[in-house]
């Protein structure tokens, strides 16, 4: 199991879990505070002797850790520490724990720095935020086109950091919600009723895109691209075998570096056999970033195709076959591919007014093809015929984030960056798919959207904004 795999203890006071049930392994961070509390208050604790404990990896602008010191200055140096709570007979210890330093922060007194011989090593994982969820409600049917007036707000749970990208993770995980922050961390959590959560990774890097899909057996697969602290600059590609358990194992598949400087976008097969990243520069005044999509093989880590394309890639989808790969560009243009046989095989025109934007998804049947604009609306192709079905108006103004099908295919949902006092301009909007009929705007999501997801069997979508995720159901 890869050190420093732990289970935050965030949860354990509204969970009533005792901490020390939850607590494996901590790290010397906070060894390193209790000696130091040990040494204050002349006792000999032990973590089992607090009344509660928990801790959390963090990066501060400076190397004051955000507890500063009266007449001190400090370096402007991104510095990575531990936050670590105590509370002991009704009072409250915070330490901000770094390389060098454990400092006393605790609100009401005097930060106090004191040198220890204890270096705490900061391992590759973080502290998950703290979600805060409302009370919630059981699904009671999938969400589909018919019942789509009937959407209603399960859950909301507050999240501590900007929220880049969410997903149900897939089988065998049963209910499990991944949240990703640009810290990295990867957290899964009860999607309606969050539970402990689990942070994994390289959360000690900046991670840029994230993917996930059914792995071989009883695993996961993840890939993240992550940017290289010590080779600015340079963005690595690691992929993960993640497996269930109490709490689940994460381990390292391989890594390589990217050939650009960024990956528009990420995705994998939905076999989770390919996978596919999209490059170039979106603003189109870097020639030397090459546009292209490179495909991978999973297994091996081998790359196997290169599909050149004439202007920046934003966007990439599977189609739910895996044999087709759809590429959005800036110039205007969706292309085909066939992942068998690395060829083009088809071109979907967008008008120039459009502006093709990061945002695709297939139907689950493969027919229809949902490509987000730049101007606010989305058209529906039919992928075979290369024909547009519709163009959907879903905002008066501001792009087309996010676009996903429900399972049965006869619902889409958007999701955008403009907030407006106006029915039209609500960031999350349903719609009927074939008819290109809006059949209900979600006004309580009311961040710009950041991530879409529907669960398997169709009973919740999720919806994430900056700082907040929306759990929605047909009660």
């Amino acid at each position: 199991m890869r050190q420093g795999f732990v289970i935050v203890v965030c949860l354990a006071v509204c969970l009533g879990i005792a901490p020390a049930a939850l607590a494996q392994e901590p790290p010397p961070a906070v060894l390193a505070a209790l000696a130091d509390l040990n040494a204050r208050l002349g006792t000999t604790l032990t973590l089992d002797d607090l009344d509660f404990w928990t801790w959390e990896q963090r990066s501060f602008p400076d190397t004051g850790l955000g507890c500063p010191q009266p007449g001190k200055t400090y370096a402007p140096i991104a510095t990575s520490a531990y936050v670590v709570r105590f509370t002991l007979g009704g009072e409250r210890y915070e330490y901000r724990v770094s390389a060098h330093d454990v400092i006393l922060c605790t609100p009401g007194s005097e930060p106090t720095a004191t040198p220890t011989a204890v270096t705490p090593t900061l391992t590759p994982t973080a502290a998950a935020p703290t979600p805060q969820p409302t009370p919630t409600r059981a699904p009671d049917a999938p969400i589909t086109a018919e019942n789509a007036a009937q959407v209603e707000l399960l859950a909301a749970i507050a999240w501590e950091q900007p929220i880049q990208q969410i997903a149900f993770l897939p089988a065998p995980f049963q209910d499990a919600v991944a949240v990703f922050a640009e810290t990295g961390a990867l957290v899964y959590v009860g999607a309606a009723d969050p539970m402990t959560p689990f942070p994994i990774g390289h959360v000690d890097r900046p991670t840029l895109r994230v993917a996930l899909a059914p792995g071989e057996g009883d695993t996961v697969s993840m890939v993240t691209a992550e940017a290289d602290p010590a080779n600015p600059g340079a963005i690595t590609i690691w992929v993960w075998a993640l497996v269930p358990g109490d709490p689940p194992d994460l381990s390292e598949r391989f890594g390589f570096q990217l050939p650009i400087p960024a990956p528009n976008g990420l995705i994998f097969s939905p076999d989770g056999q390919r996978m596919a990243i999209s490059g170039g520069s979106l603003q189109g005044f870097d020639p030397d970033v090459p546009n292209a999509v490179w495909v991978w093989d999973v297994a091996s880590g081998v790359q196997i195709a290169t599909l050149p394309h004439v202007a920046a890639v934003s966007d990439v989808a599977f189609s739910p076959d895996g044999a087709t790969l759809a590429a959005a560009s800036i110039d205007d243009s969706v292309r085909l591919w066939s992942v068998e046989d690395q060829a083009q095989i088809g071109v979907l025109a967008t008008p120039t007014s459009f502006r093709v934007g990061q945002s695709l998804a297939f139907s689950p049947d493969g027919i229809l093809l949902a490509v987000g604009g730049e101007d606010g609306t989305v058209q529906v192709w039919d992928v075979p015929g290369e024909v547009e079905l519709t163009t959907l108006r879903a905002y008066d103004d501001g792009p087309v984030r996010y676009v996903a099908f429900s399972p049965d295919g006869s619902l889409l949902v958007t999701g955008g960056s403009t907030l407006r006092d106006s029915a039209l301009n609500v960031g999350l909007q349903l719609w009927d798919s074939v008819a290109g009929e809006r059949l209900a705007a979600l006004a309580e999501h009311d961040e710009p959207v950041t991530g879409l997801a529907f669960a398997q069997d169709g009973l919740r979508l999720l919806s994430a904004g900056e700082q907040t995720w929306w759990v929605w159901g047909v009660p």
